[in-house]
Parts: C-alpha cells; structure tokens; sequence
C-alpha cells in the first residue's frame, strides 16, 4: 500500500489530534492511539503522520474532527472501470425492483381488482342483500366483498400460470413489434379479443390472422377457460395497447419472480401470485448508504441541472414497452427517461475521487431518479476520467475543464498535472 494512502497527511493529523485533544487530555489519546506522550506533540506540531487505522480509531471515539466532512446519501456505488455494466445491471435491477414494490402495494392490488370480472352469484357463500334489512345489509355486503376479492385473486392467479395465456403474451408482443402497417384500435381489438393471435403470421410486416392450422382460440376464450363470467378489461387506460402491455408486465413478473435472475433481491422467492406481498432483500438491493468522509471540490448548481444531448432511456425489465403515457398508477411499468444531471465531485480523507451523479426526468423535478457515486479508479488521470464519464451520459456541458481545475484547487483537491508552490 502506497504511503499516501496509509497515513493522512501532516495538516489533517494536526486537525484529528487537536481534535480528540480537545475533548479528552493528551495523555487518554496516546493510550486510547497507543503511543507514548510525545508522538502526541509531534502530531499536535505537524511533524509526524496519523495512520489510517489511528484516525478511524479518533473518529470511532471522538467523532469527526473539525476538518472533516461526512455527506450522507443513498444511491448506487459504482467503478469508473466498469461504469457501462454497472449502470446497465443496476438499472434493471431497480427497475424490477419498483415492479415488485407497484405489485406489492395495496392500493395497486384494488385498482387492478377492478379491471377483473367474475360471476359474483355464482361464489360459494355468495349471498344476496335484496330485500334485507339495514341493520345486517353492512356485514353481508362486506362478507361479500371479501368473498369477491378472494375470487378475483384466485382465478387471475390461475391466468398468470396457464401456458395457453403465456403463449399469447409472447405472441401478442411479436405481432406488434413485427407489424409495419397501420396499428389502430382495430388492430388491437383484434389481438385483444377477435383474432386467434397465435397462429397468426407476419409476412412483410402486415399480420395475417386466420391461418388454415389455426384452432381460433382467442383471449376471451382462454378467460373462459380460467372460469364461467372471468374477463380482464382496463376501461381506465386511454389505449388499448396499454392492456397488453399489462397483461405482458404479469407474465414476465412472474418469469422473473421464479427465475434465478432476481432472485437474490426476494426473501424467499418462489411462485409469483398476486396479491401476496414479496419481501425485498434490502441488504441485497443496489441502493445503498453511504458516507463519503471529505469535501466537495467542484459541483454543478443543482437547481440548473444539466441537459443531456441525448436522452438516457432506461433497460426495461419486461423487455418492452408501448411509450404510451400511463397513468401515475401503472407508472413503474416504464422506467421514465433521464433528461438532466448534476454532478459532485468529492475529494476524500484518503485522496481519492468520488463523483456523485444526479439524474432527473426534466430540468424541474425536485428528486433525482437515480443517484451515482462513481469510484474514480486512477485519480492520476482524473480529469480525463471526468472526460470519459460526461461523454458516456452524453452531457451537453457549457464548463471547461479549466474551470473544473480552478475550483479543485480552490477547494483543496489535488490535480496531477500541476506544480504545487508551497
């Protein structure tokens, strides 16, 4: 290990001891350090280095001294070495990781239970609240309601596993992707309730239903196979291929749910079954806390933002998405695409380059949707790292690198390309 990454230099030694010196006697440091008095003195004086391991013992014990700095944040760490895999991977983990938590909330659960139909009479314990009184009416209609919900949850369930409904899932997004021609809401109507969709076939991008071998089972039909009166229909979406894409989301929710892809992110994980809470790992996810212990050296102005020359779109999990507006309810379906960044560089306690990034969806928004904490691997070439990170996201910047150098010295951050004068 390199000597300025073992020890502190001499001025922060000189604030870490004066520090815990400050708080307790000279003599209960060097014990608490296990050194003899007069190292003390030489600290005190900036004639000698604090180790690293003395200064985590100073800040275990006496907090952090008055030189230092802890930023607090949750957000993804990542390598300047691996920067494009890591923020590929991590993206579709978050993103799964937000379809677990639309699926697992309640009030997602009651907006989809609207969309499912059943045969309310036809439930075992069904009873009818015509013609009774005001006083029992409430309870019956809420045993009802119970008994609805849990017929619901059980024949949608039993969609999600039929292989026929798998099938057309798959089916449904190839003809869509591979149709060139017009795609109006009788083209949907067709592949949503019409047409025998898997036996169709695509040639020179117009779909051609109907075919000779077809068996011409439709969705209906196979909702009809889950049970008498079941059907799905989303009447609050403003398209039809939003339908599609919802019933798609499900079936691969639940590929994903059961596959060894994600697993690691689930207690538990097993058989997908809606409206049963999946338990995320937190320790596994991402997103993480962190401290960075140091200071800002260099930062973008975080209520002007920075405009991408390129939008960032996100990895879809699903592997699929309509680019259709959907409503706040369904919105985890497609991650939204990044517009605008921050940056923050810090320079740390054991002299090394971190850069928070900051991505939002437009340059107005109050959170970030992601936030970065990029390790600079090589803080030799750190400015030409910067370089090689701003052009990676595509960031329209109107700074200069100069500009950059400037507040890294003012701030006390090193630039290997210069003579430093003391």
């Amino acid at each position: 290990m390199e000597k300025s990454e073992s020890k502190l230099n001499k001025q922060l030694s000189k604030y870490y001891v004066e520090h815990a010196c400050q708080i307790s006697s000279p003599g209960t440091v060097a014990r608490e350090l296990d050194l003899i008095s007069e190292r003390i003195s030489d600290l005190r004086g900036g004639r000698r280095q604090l180790t690293v391991a003395q200064a985590e013992k100073i800040k275990e014990i006496y907090g952090l001294p008055s030189a230092s700095e802890g930023h607090w944040m949750e957000c993804e760490l990542l390598s300047s070495k691996d920067l494009n895999k890591q923020f590929i991977d991590n993206g579709l983990a978050i993103h799964f990781i937000r379809l677990i938590e639309m699926a697992n909330s309640d009030k997602f659960i009651d907006e989809m239970l609207k969309c499912i139909y059943v045969q309310e009479t036809k439930i075992v314990g069904y009873r009818s609240t015509s013609g009774l009184s005001s006083d029992i009416r409430p309870n019956i209609e809420h045993q009802n309601a119970r008994l609805i919900k849990e017929q619901k949850l059980k024949l949608f369930n039993a969609l999600l596993s039929n292989e026929k409904f798998s099938q057309w899932c798959s089916a449904a997004i190839r003809i869509i992707k591979t149709h060139t021609g017009i795609k109006d809401s009788v083209f949907y109507e067709n592949i949503l309730h019409n047409k025998d969709i898997l036996s169709a076939i695509s040639v020179g991008g117009d779909t051609h239903w109907d075919a000779p071998t077809s068996d011409f089972t439709t969705l209906p039909d196979i909702f009809k196979g889950i049970g008498d009166g079941f059907h799905f229909h989303t009447l609050n979406l403003p398209h039809l291929v939003q339908t599609i894409e919802l019933l798609y989301f499900f079936n691969r929710l639940c590929s994903l749910v059961t596959s060894a892809t994600y697993d690691n992110l689930i207690v538990g994980a097993g058989v997908f079954s809606f409206g049963k809470q999946l338990r995320l790992d937190r320790k596994a996810l991402p997103i993480k806390e962190y401290v960075v212990v140091g200071k800002p050296v260099w930062e973008v102005d975080i209520n002007r933002p920075l405009q991408l020359s390129q939008p960032i779109v996100p990895e879809n999990v699903i592997g699929w998405r309509s680019d259709e507006q959907y409503p706040s309810m369904f919105s985890a379906i497609a991650p939204p695409m990044l517009t605008h960044a921050t940056f923050r560089l810090f320079y740390t306690e054991q002299y090394k380059y971190l850069l928070e990034v900051c991505f939002f969806r437009d340059e107005y928004a109050a959170m970030p949707e992601r936030r970065l904490l990029i390790e600079i691997e090589n803080r030799q070439a750190i400015f030409d790292e910067l370089m090689i990170i701003f052009d990676y996201f595509q960031v329209e910047h109107e700074f200069a690198m100069k500009n950059i150098k400037r507040a890294v010295a003012l701030n006390g951050g090193y630039i290997p390309s210069a003579m430093y004068l003391d």
